[in-house]
């Protein structure tokens, strides 16, 4: 799979591409939840957003190695701690993409060293490799849900 790359400039030019009213090609998010909803999963990451480990330890090994493999996310998962109506936290669309872009480069200020790790509902503790490489498949997966990327799998 050619993956997108997540540098915060290459990330800009695909988010100039992206409106308010962009539709998803599946899919019941907006393009505003969704980059709030990409936010939010950085913001598990920072210790900002608290969940619970949803998955059982036993199985967080597969589940991690599923991150590392170069199968995509499956279309249409039902995540159980993603919410489906939608709040805006952001004040406005514009805001949003702003906000994605912050939280990306203050988690890879904060998860500078491969010790430091974090609860993912569904994958368990991981570190900085895991949650970086989990961040450009989700970025990518809502990504081709945009139409930002070509749809490859």
């Amino acid at each position: 799979m050619n993956w997108l790359s997540t540098e915060i400039p290459e990330l800009e030019k695909l988010l100039k591409q992206l409106k308010e009213d962009s539709p998803a090609k599946w899919g019941n998010m907006s393009a505003w939840h969704m980059l709030e909803h990409l936010g939010d999963t950085l913001g598990i990451a920072l210790g900002e957003v608290p969940v619970k480990q949803q998955i059982p330890e036993e199985k967080t090994g597969a589940a991690q190695a599923f991150i590392l493999s170069e199968k995509p996310l499956p279309r249409n998962f039902k995540a159980p701690y993603v919410k489906e109506d939608f709040t805006p936290k952001t004040a406005s669309f514009e805001a949003a993409k702003l906000r994605y872009l912050d939280q990306l480069q203050k988690f890879r200020t904060e998860f500078n060293n491969d010790e430091k790790t974090a609860i993912h509902p569904s994958f368990g503790a991981m570190n900085r490799k895991y949650w970086e490489r989990l961040n450009q498949k989700h970025t990518h997966h809502h990504f081709m849900q945009f139409g930002l990327v070509e749809i490859s799998e």
